[in-house]
């Protein structure tokens, strides 16, 4: 009993830095528009790097490729292997 409880407690405070993380990033983009106007090649590096932080705290494995950019490089995301 007490062992699911240490796992539901330490699920919702990964949940509430996600939330937190979350709320950070809205911010910053919700400043960037207003200061700079919308520019993908400022937001994209960022946006990535958050993905990474992300799928690392939630042990998700990484795609191969960039799959999610948008280049004409990765035009449908078939990366060989």
């Amino acid at each position: 009993m007490a062992e699911h409880h240490n796992v539901a407690m330490a699920t919702a405070a990964k949940a509430k830095l996600l939330l937190r993380e979350l709320k950070t990033v809205k911010a910053d983009l919700a400043f960037a528009k207003a200061r700079f106007g919308f520019n993908w090649r400022r937001f994209l590096p960022r946006r990535l790097a958050w993905q990474a932080r992300m799928r690392y705290m939630l042990g998700k494995p990484f795609p191969k490729g960039n799959c999610g950019v948008p280049s004409a490089d990765n035009a449908g995301c078939s990366v060989p292997g």
